[in-house]
């Protein structure tokens, strides 16, 4: 494996950080990353501190959406302060909902990548979210494939399923299942 890019590396990050999103609806996380790239904040979605996440008691559905759950954007933001302007938001999975949106302007974010299976600027050219960063001037990049860790993820896969194949064995069994758990939530198995 060739030594990651910038954007690469940052992503990579933030599908890290999304490991430790609470709401059972969406796994992600984000990095907010300064001058000189250096990380400046970081989130992931979950509930609010003090109150249970949804791991624990389900989510809070309103409208089709966890009312309990903090979007990943808006926890980077809330530690981040100001120090955010001209950064760039590295994000799982899409680029930031309406309300997100509007915080990443008003934060002074510059630019926003983010990693996507779908390309959701032509699926959904209209999206309130997309349309607010796109009239603010902030730069949106998506990155297609798994990533930097999908491909690490995928290549361990790789080799517990032929030591499975090869040797069997339930310490192996037990290895395969807890990666593909881990590659699961990443959306790459």
């Amino acid at each position: 494996m060739t030594r990651p890019g910038w954007d690469e590396y940052f992503l990579a990050i933030a599908e890290v950080v999304a490991l430790r999103a609470s709401c059972l609806r969406a796994s992600v996380g984000c990095v907010f990353v300064g001058a000189r790239h250096r990380i400046v904040s970081g989130g992931y979605n979950g509930a609010p501190p003090g109150q249970p996440p949804c791991s624990d008691v389900g989510c809070l559905m309103v409208n089709g959406h966890c009312a309990r759950a903090t979007h990943a954007e808006a926890n980077g933001i809330a530690y981040g302060g100001r120090d955010l302007v001209g950064s760039t938001l590295y994000l799982r999975g899409y680029p930031p909902c309406g309300a997100c949106a509007k915080l990443v302007a008003a934060a002074g974010v510059e630019r926003v990548v983010w990693r996507g299976e779908h390309d959701y600027l032509t699926e959904h050219p209209t999206d309130p979210g997309v349309l607010l960063l796109e009239n603010s001037g902030i730069e949106l990049l998506r990155l297609p494939g798994p990533g930097y860790l999908g491909e690490v993820l995928s290549a361990a896969r790789a080799v517990v399923e032929t030591t499975v194949d090869r040797d069997g064995g339930d310490e192996i069994e037990a290895l395969r299942i807890a990666l593909e758990g881990r590659v699961h939530a990443l959306g790459t198995w």
